[in-house]
């Protein structure tokens, strides 16, 4: 009745799914604390109970009635995690983590922080050394959800899965199918323009030690103009240009890298960034050197990356079968 502002139909479906939810939240809210805790208050409880009757005195004075007919604890917000959860995660998993649901919270909060609500009880006050500390009314901040995050991530957990290293073993390979993708007459221009893209988020990814969105400030006008800065010298090298924000930087900031020409290990840095600024030289082209401007240009490099790591794996559990059946046929002879 809070949130819906009318008694639940037993004959409807969606109010019998709410129904649900808010039991199974009250169920992680009465888990927010230790069994141990629990059973130590629920004992305690009943001490006391038994001491105001032997007294004549009641158990307590406070009110637990009527409710407001409103969300004052953060129901509608634990019931929109909950479903949330049931969606299909990633890494083959059929829920949707803790980690993933808790920004709902974040993203419910964000909105009551903007709202005329938020903004009417928001009160703010410093200490001594001018720390400015914020205290609200927010449904998000009462004991009741803190419970409730607390019981639902003990319930659920947290399973990461962190991503494995990329050995230089892994890109050398994925740069040599890369560059059978380039080399290869059927090869339609826009799939040799991707490899060559993909090739330069890795080679500059990977030799730079950058981050996955710091890849896509490469700027291409600058990029273009200093591609043959250190083509003759002694120590032959490459000029990286990125502009952009940065983390735990303040502002857009230009920063230039130096690159070496060609590794110990055999990675081409060279090769790959002078196809680079070719097609983008060719394309007149003055965005992002590794970004061709779309939103979605970063998910799609990362796909392609995700594909050509996977053919490397592929091609790598052949080569140990088939090293499996040497030994094993050298072992039988």
């Amino acid at each position: 009745m809070n949130l819906y502002l009318r008694n639940p139909n037993p004959h409807s479906p969606s109010d019998e799914i709410a129904l649900n939810l808010i039991r199974r939240a009250n169920l992680d809210m009465l888990w927010g604390r230790d069994s141990s805790t629990v059973s130590s208050a629920y004992g305690q409880m009943l001490q006391l109970k038994k001491m105001s009757s032997n007294l004549g005195l009641l158990v307590s004075r406070d009110k637990m009635g009527p409710w407001p007919i409103e969300d004052c604890s953060g129901v509608e917000t634990a019931m929109l995690m909950l479903w949330k959860s049931l969606d299909k995660g990633q890494k083959g998993r059929n829920y949707c983590q803790f980690d993933t649901i808790r920004k709902i919270r974040s993203l419910r909060e964000n909105i009551h922080s903007g709202s005329v609500n938020g903004l009417l009880s928001n009160v703010a006050f410093t200490d001594q050394r001018g720390r400015v500390f914020h205290m609200d009314k927010s449904p998000m901040h009462t004991k009741w959800f803190q419970l409730f995050s607390k019981g639902c991530e003990s319930r659920m957990g947290n399973s990461t899965s962190q991503d494995a290293a990329l050995s230089v073993e892994a890109m050398l390979a994925m740069l040599e199918l890369l560059e059978l993708r380039v080399q290869r007459t059927s090869t339609s221009k826009e799939e040799r323009r991707m490899a060559v893209m993909i090739a330069a988020v890795l080679v500059v990814g990977f030799c730079a030690a950058l981050r996955g969105g710091e890849i896509m400030l490469v700027e291409a006008t600058e990029f273009c103009r200093r591609i043959d800065a250190g083509r003759v010298e002694s120590t032959q090298h490459v000029l990286v240009p990125l502009m952009g924000r940065f983390k735990n930087e303040i502002g857009e900031r230009n920063v230039l890298l130096a690159l070496v020409a060609v590794t110990k290990s055999g990675i081409q840095i060279r090769k790959w960034l002078d196809r680079l600024a070719m097609i983008l030289s060719v394309g007149n082209n003055k965005r992002k050197a590794t970004n061709d401007g779309s939103s979605n240009h970063a998910k799609i490099v990362e796909r392609q990356k995700k594909t050509y790591a996977e053919a490397v794996k592929a091609q790598n559990e052949e080569c140990v079968e088939e090293m499996k059946q040497h030994v094993t046929a050298a072992s039988s002879h």
